[in-house]
């Protein structure tokens, strides 16, 4: 069975005609005609249930938003609104949480073109990419700090590889000496 999923999304895409932007299998919708910011994202999954199909949606727009993070280190932040249609029953079924934050506004064609020209089609590593976007995500210091760090865990795989490397980045940076 066929369920396509909406999701209420916080960014600042804004949907050059108005209407719909797709990416990938990925579709931004504005909130309204009048308001051409991309408010929303959908995606078709196949699933057995409904209760099969959220989770496996929820993941794909994580992973999809995480990868659009590479782009420009923007926020895309998954809200609680929900919509899930069924398309074989054509019944919906809504779910609402509220939330608010603030963005700034990007032409969703530029993300689009970059989207495709440098990400689609490659697949990128889902942990390192995960703590990435968690890093973005995050406002305090230390969790920022904290999730690049593990990145760099995911490739080097050792604390003093990580510090080599970041000491030839950034020589003068303070680092405490055992």
């Amino acid at each position: 069975m066929k369920f396509v999923i909406s999701q209420s999304l916080n960014c600042g895409v804004i949907i050059p005609d108005g209407q719909s932007l797709d990416i990938d299998n990925f579709t931004f919708l504005p909130d309204s005609n009048t308001n051409p910011t991309a408010k929303k994202i959908m995606v078709t999954v196949e699933a057995d249930t409904k209760e099969e199909a959220v989770p496996m949606a929820q993941k794909q727009f994580n992973e999809f938003l995480a990868k659009l993070t590479l782009i420009d280190n923007s926020k895309y932040i998954l809200e609680g609104q929900m919509s899930v249609l069924d398309l074989n029953t054509k019944v919906t079924t809504n779910t609402m949480t509220v939330s608010a934050g603030g963005f700034i506004v990007k032409n969703g064609n530029e993300i689009k073109n970059f989207y495709e020209s440098k990400i689609a089609g490659k697949k990128p590593r889902k942990k390192p990419l995960g703590l990435y976007r968690d890093a973005i995500l995050s406002d305090q210091s230390f969790e920022r700090y904290r999730n690049f760090y593990r990145v760099l865990e995911c490739y080097f795989g050792d604390t003093i590889s990580i510090t080599t490397w970041i000491k030839a980045k950034e020589p003068r940076v303070t680092m405490k000496k055992k």
